[in-house]
């Protein structure tokens, strides 16, 4: 998703990149990570976004359909991408976004203010000049309590990245096609790979890079960040110099608990904890071998406080961070309950604070304000017949401190503004008109949470038909048809289904809406 000044060979032209949603890359994050921090950000559904180098639009156009408030402007130098863009916001009949096919270097004054400035996979990849009018845009076109993003290639992580990188551009400068540089990347990198010494700390390293390399299997992907002309890794320290100079400062990273010593182990807390925010960021970089970042900035002279408490999470919207099918539950008990989701780990002992967990995990991946949950989670107490107390200041209390603690572990996300999924369908359920466009094709499909998923052919076959205007039996019947006529084929256990009656065709329906809507498909 980056681009290339004016008079470069355009690489996105010849090979266009790959783009998708990033949920990290979308405002609410940024919305999000302010408003922890002490700022006043402006508010989401009515701001002004600014996308730089936004290839064909695939991290902007689902925030145009998911906010039809906002206004969003894209600008790339690939005038292939912006053609798609453009094509797709026309299909979709959106009115609050534009593409514009344009250099960076000329984004200037009359362009206007942004709430919301996002540059995601740029800033390594143009040469210094262009680095300079990126953070001089987030300076000069960013709104007086707006928020900057960048993401970028770091150090020390990025040294043993480049390594495999400077291979490969070895190798592939040889040869002039882009795929055919492609091939040949991918083929030194995996020829050193098997051939290196793997007892060797070197053998190791290649084996690593090629193992990583394999997860990104995109053309695209491995030449527009290993094999482009520019591609310029820097310490953090260095980029927070870089910035301050335009006149801005680090708000932080929009994963926080990344920046939480807490999370790290107990040397690392006592020996950094008295260090300024900036210098135990760096150290937390050199101790983990970080490779790359992603970065909110904002202007200098607005004040900033980190210390999150549990007022400050009030007025936000909570859920789990993932899906709820990777909740793992250990050691149930009337003591302790811990929850484990990914690396996220959340010991709980009080009965109003585990309520509250499970309900989370019952609606995902839907977000409800602190009052609702307190409420629900009071309501699953009574039920279970325990507890009388669960509604008293104490458990209160516990409830609003395990809001703050869940959020540093990574158990929990909390938005200002948030999406309008639901894990409970409607009669007549609905996608987003994008989620349909997407699922006519075979590529990832956008949920309402931003991300991108990969959809079977039973699921892409249901969203097309989520517009709102079919019911449950509708739907079932619809299914039915498409079945007798060879069009969707029904298996169990991997073997295909001769017989498919009535009662099944309902169980798939209610069960594929179940699988979708768990996702982030279905809108509230």
């Amino acid at each position: 998703m980056a681009e290339r000044s004016e008079g470069s060979n355009n690489s996105y032209d010849a090979l266009p990149y790959n783009d998708m949603p990033h949920a990290s890359a979308h405002p609410r994050c940024f919305e999000t990570v302010a408003t922890l921090f002490g700022m006043t950000p402006p508010p989401l559904p009515t701001a002004r976004v600014l996308e730089v180098g936004c290839a064909s639009g695939g991290n902007l156009i689902p925030q145009a359909v998911d906010l039809p408030g906002a206004h969003f402007v894209g600008v790339d130098l690939s005038q292939r991408q912006i053609e798609t863009a453009q094509g797709q916001v026309r299909q979709l009949g959106l009115t609050n976004i534009e593409f514009r096919h344009d250099d960076i270097l000329q984004i200037d004054e009359s362009w206007g203010q942004f709430d919301y400035i996002i540059c995601h996979g740029i800033f390594s990849w143009v040469p210094p000049e262009v680095q300079e009018k990126l953070l001089q845009v987030c300076k000069t076109n960013l709104s007086p309590q707006g928020v900057a993003y960048l993401s970028y290639n770091t150090y020390p992580g990025w040294h043993v990245a480049g390594v495999a990188t400077d291979m490969m551009r070895y190798h592939a400068a040889q040869f002039d096609d882009p795929k055919q540089q492609v091939e040949e990347a991918r083929g030194i990198l995996k020829f050193a790979a098997e051939t290196s010494d793997e007892n060797t700390t070197y053998g190791k390293l290649l084996r690593d890079e090629w193992k990583l390399l394999q997860t990104h299997d995109q053309d695209a992907y491995l030449f527009h960040d290993h094999l482009e002309q520019y591609n310029q890794p820097i310490y953090f320290w260095q980029f927070v110099k870089r910035v301050s100079r335009r006149g801005l400062q680090y708000l932080g990273d929009t994963c926080v608990p990344e920046m939480l010593l807490q999370n790290y182990p107990k040397p690392m807390q006592e020996r950094l904890k008295s260090m300024p925010l900036i210098q135990q960021e760096q150290y937390l970089d050199l101790l983990r071998g970080r490779r790359f970042r992603k970065t909110l900035l904002c202007h200098e002279e607005v004040p900033l406080t980190r210390r999150l408490t549990a007022e400050s999470f009030r007025p936000l919207y909570v859920s789990l961070a993932s899906n709820s099918k990777t909740l793992k539950v250990e050691g149930e008990d009337e003591a302790m309950t811990v929850f484990r989701s990914g690396p996220a780990r959340m010991a709980v002992d009080d009965p109003l604070v585990k309520a509250a967990v499970f309900y989370l995990g019952d609606i995902f991946p839907e977000y409800v304000t602190y009052d609702q949950l307190r409420l629900a989670a009071i309501e699953r107490c009574r039920q279970s017949a325990s507890h009388t107390d669960s509604d008293g200041p104490i458990s209160e209390r516990l409830l609003s401190e395990a809001l703050v603690r869940g959020f540093c572990a990574g158990m929990f996300d909390v938005c200002v503004h948030p999406p309008q999924c639901t894990s409970r369908p409607s009669d007549k359920p609905t996608a987003s008109a994008l989620a349909r466009m997407q699922a006519e094709g075979k590529g990832p499909v956008a949920t309402l949470r931003h991300q991108p998923v990969q959809v079977d052919e039973l699921g892409r076959y249901f969203i097309r038909r989520l517009d709102g205007r079919h019911d449950r039996n509708t739907l079932a019947a619809h299914l039915k048809q498409s079945i007798d006529s060879g069009e969707i084929v029904m298996k169990q256990n991997g073997q295909q289904l001769e017989e498919v009656d009535a009662p099944l065709v309902c169980r798939c329906v209610d069960d594929t809406l179940s699988r979708l809507s768990q996702v982030g498909f279905v809108v509230r």
